[in-house]
């Protein structure tokens, strides 16, 4: 009886010891650098003309903040109740220009819906490049779902994105 208590120990210490490697396996991953490590950084197709990174990366919000406007939906529930917040939005874009890993925390349920559906449909992108390699980074941003007297406000604030991948 206390071989087999032993034995089912030594399997719970190597399942927790599996278990946290795969843990910081996991995190080594998502560690995060900063934008100046890349070749090229991700951007719209209609941004691949711009050359230096402060006109890739204001390309890049301009696009982005009109893809918001133009998929931005204040959730009807919300709207009625005099809900307001805010939903930060993380997601990646992968080695091929790809969105994927999309999540959102904070707002309501429909607000978090909304940002993800924004999300989800923004258009291929042109990979970032490290290395002369496509990589994958990761992003973050915030929409504010706001009620005014006169209209809806939408704002986005932008923040450097970081590499997700090795």
């Amino acid at each position: 009886m206390y071989i087999v208590r032993n034995k089912s120990c030594v399997l719970k210490k190597i399942t927790l010891l599996i278990l946290f490697l795969f843990i910081a396996k996991l995190h080594a991953q998502t560690s995060f650098d900063n934008e100046f490590d890349f070749d090229s950084v991700p951007a719209f197709i209609a941004c691949s003309d711009k050359s230096s990174r402060q006109a890739l990366r204001t390309c890049f919000d301009i696009n982005f903040n009109r893809h918001i406007r133009n998929f931005f939906r204040y959730p009807l529930g919300d709207q009625e109740a005099g809900r307001q917040g805010v939903v930060e939005v993380s997601f990646n874009i992968n080695e091929y220009g790809f969105v994927q890993n999309i999540r959102a925390v904070g707002g309501t349920l429909d607000m978090r819906f909304n940002a993800k559906f924004i999300i989800k449909n923004l258009q291929r992108f042109k990979p970032a490049i490290k290395d002369g390699q496509p990589v994958m980074v990761g992003y973050r941003k915030w929409i504010s779902y706001r009620l005014s007297k006169t209209r809806r406000n939408i704002t986005t604030e932008y923040t450097s994105f970081k590499r997700l991948g090795n």
